[in-house]
């Protein structure tokens, strides 16, 4: 039986790590998706004033922006995996990562700008 190669563990330890970040960014999503879904049960009930203003706090502008990152790095990396998996042709997976890299780093961009202007209004 012969050994695996170096470059084949390196593969292995890599793809491990991306699979236990995955498991731990949706652990971390179970808490902050809760928080958000309570949050959005209130929202009809509230005005923009009161969206404004309880976006301005930082104990609830934080966890927002926290639930933006860790949604947006596990999206990235499950839609990495499909490509990377399910798309064989070189130049069209390396296509597509940069456009699902361009397209999530935009949105996280804009989400974070957008909280930071709108805690910042007064």
């Amino acid at each position: 039986m012969s050994r695996p190669s170096s470059d084949n563990r390196s593969r292995s330890c890599k793809a491990a790590g991306k699979w236990l970040q995955e498991r731990l960014t949706a652990l971390l999503l179970v808490p902050l998706t809760l928080w958000f879904a309570c949050f959005l049960v209130r929202l009809p009930a509230s005005h923009l004033s009161d969206l404004l203003e309880w976006l301005g706090s930082p104990t609830h502008s934080l966890p927002f922006l926290g639930f933006m990152l860790v949604s947006t790095y596990h999206a990235w990396l499950g839609l990495r995996s499909v490509m990377i998996d399910y798309v064989q042709a070189p130049t069209l997976r390396q296509l597509g990562l940069f456009a699902i890299a361009g397209l999530l780093g935009g949105a996280m961009a804009t989400s974070a700008i957008a909280i930071f202007v709108l805690s910042h209004t007064d």
